[in-house]
């Protein structure tokens, strides 16, 4: 199913391919308990990340937020300020200038980024990976922690070749800024593998409507069984639209509504994180677990 919380990258996707439906059908994979660590991934050289940091002026950064549909909902959301560790992530694809959510997580490379995996690999197409940019808390066209151009990703296999929304996560990696990862700038999320199914978490993403970071949350969690994939996060989301793929799932200790914890989960799978005309306020997510870890410490050294 198509979601409209990315439908700006579907916009443009169609127009590449020639037009055609905005309607894909989902496979229906069985479920799978242990994936290996495989994966479809890309690099950019150092002059196309810095190439990137240059094209994304505050005007673009700015005009790529109006561009990329619109909200479900006509309640502006809540602003979070400055979430240094959650960002926007800017892409150019199809002529247009697009955006997603992602946070910095601790990685052993400590310049990783979690998003959602339709914000870089649809349906076999890659979408968010050149000319891209991290900009962490970022806000009305201001990069108060420097815009990172994006250097290399990966996706998982069941993803980028089946469309499995069970794995609708990948990684991205930013250049460092003279020696210096983002790691050592931002700080970093920890994550945990096989949380719980029940009890409140947080949501930090980048409507595409809007030039600054939103909250939802603490918002209560429930689990969604879907049939022939692993069950994913259930939650309600007020103003949570374009622009939230990759947003993480945020437990405590540490400050969640600033962007800081633990990340349970990225906005994804169902519906690509969920579609306000079938689904409402009602978003998903996946849940991190073994196969996210080895996915991660795979890809992440």
């Amino acid at each position: 199913m198509v979601s409209l919380r990315s439908r700006g990258v579907l916009l443009a996707a169609t127009a590449l391919l020639g037009g055609g439906s905005l309607i894909a059908a989902v496979p229906a994979t069985a479920v799978t308990h242990t994936v290996p660590a495989a994966a479809l991934s890309g690099h950019v050289s150092e002059a196309q990340a810095t190439a990137a940091e240059r094209y994304w002026t505050p005007q673009r950064m700015r005009e790529a937020d109006a561009a990329s549909g619109h909200a479900a909902s006509d309640v502006a959301p809540q602003s979070v300020g400055h979430p240094k560790r959650v960002g926007k992530i800017f892409y150019h694809f199809g002529g247009k200038d697009l955006s997603c959510t992602g946070t910095v997580v601790t990685s052993g490379s400590r310049d990783s980024i979690l998003t959602a995996g339709h914000c870089l690999v649809w349906h076999g197409l890659k979408v968010g990976n050149d000319m891209s940019v991290f900009v962490p808390a970022y806000y009305h066209g201001q990069a108060p922690y420097g815009k990172w151009g994006i250097k290399g990703w990966a996706v998982p296999e069941p993803w980028a070749m089946h469309q499995n929304p069970s794995y609708d996560y990948g990684v991205i990696h930013v250049k460092s800024h003279h020696h210096v990862r983002i790691q050592s700038v931002t700080g970093a999320n920890p994550y945990w593998s096989h949380a719980g199914w029940s009890g409140r978490a947080t949501l930090v993403g980048y409507p595409s409507k809007y030039n600054y970071s939103t909250i939802c949350g603490p918002t209560p969690l429930s689990k969604k069984v879907i049939n022939g994939h692993k069950p994913e996060y259930q939650f309600q989301c007020r103003g949570f639209t374009n622009g939230v793929s990759g947003s993480p799932v945020l437990i405590g200790p540490g400050n969640t509504l600033a962007g800081e914890g633990t990340v349970i989960g990225v906005l994804g799978g169902l519906r690509e994180g969920g579609d306000p005309k079938k689904d409402g306020l009602t978003s998903y997510a996946n849940r991190l677990d073994g196969d996210f870890d080895r996915f991660w410490t795979s890809h992440t050294r």
